[in-house]
């Protein structure tokens, strides 16, 4: 969600000379802040070939959503379409690349919209933008909110690449090379032959069995320690990944990278019950509810917990009476994890789960109850030096947040403002490195949302 951090920047720098396109709904699993917003703009394609770009756009996303860890978390995406109009068709080809005999096909500059190229680096295959500002500005005039953004070129020849966005042909295995090329934009993957530059997920140069990033998926499926033929200080977890060739499934590495970047964009809490209402309840119960977004396969875990004490781990609402509530203040949070046998990764359940809270006064019943909006984005985590904090109530001004030590001190407590990037930053350089709990209140000093954060 860094590209959160630059659209409103964008959006002044560029609406200036970025033009509006009509922008088509292809998936449509929910409010556009509960869910991965997943963009698909077309180059090459002339006005009088929109109705072709959005078929092809239709057909990729269909097939995307087939591949493994993708079509388990369908629901979690939405998926729009903008119909980018080029002047001229097709995707330029100077004939220049120096890694194979040019020209492979005619040397062709048409007048394209997002200027993208073939031979982009000296390599005839890749296509990339001469200028990828082309592509954030339309973006940002368009789909200012996205989280992961692509490019189809309307060229038969076989082509793509990935840097901040993914360019790819129109080619016969175009399904294939989106998958490929969003693995790179999308997952940060690095490919498993011999071109990606240094370390990545699933490439390294640490062949220790004991301290390998990908140590806890040794002797499955396929997984090792395998050297890169060219250059055999390097290693990759498998001989036959879809980051390797078209047409495999992700190797069980890249797909645990995946499932994380999704983890890390949207938790899987939907809606809930009560909304961001005041609510009095001078006797009797209230009915408390959570909807969640559900993987398939579902390995969702939660628990109900009433002042720290687990109260229900079976059902998404509870029933809270007022004889269940102590003096004063009392916090009751629903907690949810995704344990897919997919992640194996250390710590996971300390760093990717999702928490609602609302905060129980039984003084006057259910009194200012202040609940956590799913569109909170804590990040980096684990983290260094600085945590940004990142939410779709654009309202919020002005927030005070508080870390917790796991013997419940409170080891720092300070009010943030929201930058001019719509961002809120607090610094935790100089605190022990352990795992905390963010506590955030607004600007009333009502609690919000509470969440775990590990400090490196």
């Amino acid at each position: 969600m860094k590209r959160f951090l630059f659209y409103i920047f964008v959006l002044q720098c560029f609406t200036g000379f970025s033009q509006v396109f009509e922008t088509v709904l292809l998936r449509d699993n929910g409010p556009s802040d509960r869910r991965i917003n997943m963009v698909i703009m077309g180059d090459g394609y002339d006005a009088s070939q929109q109705n072709q770009f959005l078929a092809d756009a239709n057909s990729l996303i269909n097939y995307l959503f087939t591949k493994a860890p993708f079509s388990y978390y369908e629901n979690y995406f939405n998926v729009y379409a903008i119909k980018v109009i080029s002047p001229e068709t097709g995707v330029k080809h100077p004939g220049t690349a120096t890694d194979v005999q040019e020209p492979v096909f005619p040397v062709s500059d048409p007048n394209n919209y997002l200027l993208t190229t073939f031979d982009y680096g000296d390599i005839h295959r890749c296509i990339y933008s001469l200028n990828t500002n082309l592509t954030t500005s339309v973006l940002a005039a368009n789909v200012p909110f996205y989280d992961s953004a692509f490019v189809l070129v309307n060229s038969p020849e076989y082509g793509g690449c990935a840097g901040a966005y993914a360019y790819f042909s129109a080619h016969v295995s175009a399904n294939e090379i989106l998958v490929h090329e969003l693995g790179h934009s999308f997952s940060g993957l690095a490919d498993e032959y011999w071109t990606w530059p240094g370390e990545g997920p699933n490439k390294t140069q640490d062949n220790n069995p004991e301290t390998n990033k990908w140590k806890n998926w040794l002797g499955s499926n396929g997984v090792g320690i395998y050297p890169f033929p060219e250059s055999p200080t390097w290693y990759r977890p498998h001989q036959s990944c879809l980051m390797q060739y078209l047409g495999q499934p992700f190797c069980m590495v890249c797909s645990e990278t995946t499932v994380e970047r999704i983890h890390a964009l949207k938790g899987p809490i939907d809606t809930y019950l009560p909304p961001e209402t005041t609510i009095f309840i001078e006797e009797g119960e209230a009915e408390f509810q959570v909807s969640l977004i559900l993987p398939n396969p579902n390995h969702l875990e939660y628990e109900w917990t009433l002042n720290g004490n687990v109260i229900d781990t079976e059902n998404t609402q509870v029933s809270i009476h007022v004889d269940d509530l102590q003096p004063g203040a009392n916090t009751l949070s629903f907690t949810v994890i995704d344990n897919t046998p997919l992640v194996r990764k250390d710590n996971h359940e300390v760093i990717h789960f999702e928490v609602v809270s609302w905060q129980i006064n039984p003084t006057v019943g259910i009194e200012d109850i202040e609940v956590f909006k799913s569109g909170f984005v804590v990040y980096p985590n684990p983290t260094a030096e600085v945590v940004y904090i990142k939410t779709h109530q654009l309202d919020t001004q002005e927030l005070t947040f508080e870390l917790v030590n796991l013997n419940g001190q409170v080891v720092k407590k300070e009010k943030i403002t929201k930058d001019h990037l719509g961002v809120f930053t607090f610094e935790t350089g100089k605190l022990s490195s352990q795992t905390y709990i963010l506590n955030l209140y607004n600007q009333y000093g009502g609690f919000i949302y509470s969440h775990k954060i590990v400090k490196e």
